[in-house]
């Protein structure tokens, strides 16, 4: 299920002109062949993966990625400068849990491939509208230009993340330079252990961001996924029975793995400031409930730094657990890249975040194409609320509906259980509706101890609690 929210103050209001005046101002700048038309990069396959090898506890990958203009105007890709794309990649886990629950991780990013010229070839459409012969420096409109994963994972041709904003699309040029480490260094780094867990299903996506694509307001769909299939210990590979799936980014193969998790796309305004939130909660067997929450920042140059849940605040949620993968080579705040999120229960809501921005520019804000994962239990049960999602370099703030913690709910007596049918009273009628039901009879309320089965169990419920005031 899949929702569309825009929900803002006056800061973000502010925010979002700001934006699209930068945004009109550059497709002004950069004019047009075509009255009313501009270039629409995305990802219309990912295509290849390499594993280049492991160092320590780290094993590095790096992702083809396809191309496709999928505009009506030619997109730039000139290689001297920053009228090009950036290619980015990132791995993601989907874990089934032991209590039922699923949920997803991203777990692995690289630097970022900077884009050299374009061949124009026919992976979306005819590609009528050429940008020329051999290896250009424009892309013509549906036509599509592969990048190897040897290419995007040439690792002196990877530029920082930090350099790009991913709203406007802007980047200096050339990226900054400097050494690297042999065989991981810049390119998708992942924690070799992490790929060993049974439960899991593997993903990645790419994503390019182009200032012209960004100028025309066309970089919310410009992320695509793919499912991995994974041998061995660190060997992965595509299949053709799991293509790519376009124009979403991976934390969309959580939903599609499970029907319990909802999504909603949030734009703080209307250009190329969206984020994706995830939501997911499971009933435990012992009387609490399992909530799960993702932000995945498609491309919001602001970051997200505070994520505020709402709770009923006589019972504060435990079993906290938060996952963020970790910039590497250098890159932000590698310098202590296993520093997580404070977290504080004040009053009614269950505050999740970093350092504020003024204190640390540098601080683990979930970025562009960054994902980040909160888990925590309660005894709670679930109702509706509003989980309010927080801007990191600016003031502003979002709010979405999501399932959050309520009014804490006590476990059933052995009395209520054996009232079938709620009156108050364990007598012939729950008798009735147990003999009623006798066989298979999953998620029948006659099955009390709840094994999917109306049996001898039931009955000798009935029989031991007969006569008992369930309500009294």
């Amino acid at each position: 299920m899949k929702f569309s929210l825009t929900i803002g103050g006056l800061a973000v209001a502010t925010t979002a002109v700001l934006i699209g005046q930068m945004n009109t101002d550059a497709v002004a700048a950069r004019g047009s062949s075509f009255a009313g038309c501009a270039p629409d990069v995305i990802v219309g396959d990912v295509q290849e993966i390499i594993r280049h090898g492991t160092v320590g506890d780290i094993t590095a990958y790096s992702i083809g990625t396809n191309s496709c203009n999928m505009g009506c105007d030619y997109l730039a890709w000139e290689a001297n400068n920053n009228s090009h794309p950036t290619i980015g990649g990132s791995m993601y886990r989907v874990l089934e849990l032991e209590n039922g629950c699923t949920r997803i991780e991203q777990i692995g990013r690289s630097w970022l491939k900077h884009g050299f010229c374009a061949l124009q070839q026919t992976l979306c459409g005819s590609c009528s509208n050429s940008g020329g012969g051999g290896c250009p420096d424009r892309l013509g409109w549906v036509c599509s230009d592969p990048y190897t994963a040897s290419l995007n994972g040439q690792q002196s041709g990877l530029g920082r993340r930090s350099e790009v904003n991913a709203t406007t699309g802007f980047f200096e040029y050339p990226p900054a330079g400097g050494s690297y480490a042999s065989t991981i260094g810049r390119r998708l780094q992942v924690q070799t252990d992490l790929l060993q867990a049974e439960n899991a299903t593997f993903f990645v996506d790419g994503v390019y961001i182009h200032p012209d694509d960004a100028a025309a307001c066309n970089g919310n769909n410009n992320a695509s996924y793919r499912k991995l299939n994974k041998t061995g210990t660190n060997t992965l590979s595509f299949q053709n029975s799991s293509p790519t799936v376009r124009e979403q980014p991976a934390i969309y193969a959580w939903e599609a793995m499970d029907p319990n998790v909802r999504i909603t796309t949030i734009d703080f305004s209307d250009c190329n400031e969206r984020i994706h939130f995830g939501h997911s909660v499971c009933e435990n067997d012992d009387g609490t409930w399992t909530y799960i929450y993702t932000v995945y920042n498609m491309n919001l140059h602001h970051g997200i730094g505070k994520i505020m849940v709402p709770f009923n605040g006589s019972t504060v949620p435990g079993d906290v657990d938060m996952h963020m993968c970790p910039y590497h080579s250098g890159e932000y705040y590698a310098e202590d890249p296993t520093e997580d999120w404070d977290v504080t229960a004040n009053g009614d809501h269950l505050t999740f975040e970093c350092e504020a921005h003024a204190s640390n520019p540098d601080a683990n804000a979930i970025l562009w194409q960054s994902l980040k994962t909160i888990q925590f239990t309660s005894t709670s049960a679930p109702t509706d609320g509003f989980v309010d999602i927080h801007l990191h370099k600016t003031s502003g703030f979002e709010s979405v509906v999501a399932s959050v913690p309520g009014e804490p709910v006590e476990p059933p007596t052995d009395c209520e259980l054996a009232d079938v049918n709620d009156d108050g009273l364990v007598d012939g009628t729950d008798l009735s509706l147990v003999l009623g039901f006798w066989g298979n009879c999953t998620g029948c309320e006659s099955d009390i101890n709840e094994d999917g089965t109306v049996d001898g169990i039931d009955l000798s419920f009935i029989l031991g609690w007969w006569g008992c005031d369930s309500q009294g």
